[in-house]
């Protein structure tokens, strides 16, 4: 986390922008539909996109299917930033991993699916408690 947020702070991005802006590369979406993929309250949200369109990074855009919703589209500054991030974080896992044979690589990507696949059910029952 330490080198993304080097990243991050070449474009004057905290760490909570830069995943607002990781998030917001993969599709343009409401700030509402952003804090919920993000797992994050929308009081949290509304300040971070609003710095990202002050600087340039994010746009809202009407959208095309309910006039009334703001979608957050990147700008070019913001594409470039993500784009960066993407590199780095792809880079890294690339390093990470090279020294694993193909079978250790596919191993690893079983047990890290299936306990993504858990952290999901947990996450879920745990939302039921609250």
């Amino acid at each position: 986390m330490a080198k993304e947020s080097e990243i991050f702070n070449r474009f004057g991005l905290t760490i909570g922008e830069g995943k607002v802006l990781l998030a917001a590369a993969e599709r343009s979406m409401s700030p509402s539909a952003l804090a919920e993929e993000l797992g994050v309250g929308r009081s949290r949200i509304t300040p971070l996109v609003q710095s990202l369109v002050e600087k340039g990074f994010l746009e809202r855009l009407e959208s095309a299917t309910d006039r009334r919703v703001r979608e957050l589209t990147l700008t070019p500054a913001g594409e470039k930033a993500a784009a960066d991030a993407e590199n780095f974080r792809l880079g890294f896992h690339r390093r990470l991993l090279e020294r694993f044979g193909e079978g250790e690589r596919q191993d690893l990507l079983l047990v890290l699916r299936r306990l993504h696949d858990r952290m999901m059910e947990v996450r879920e029952s745990m939302k039921q408690d609250f």
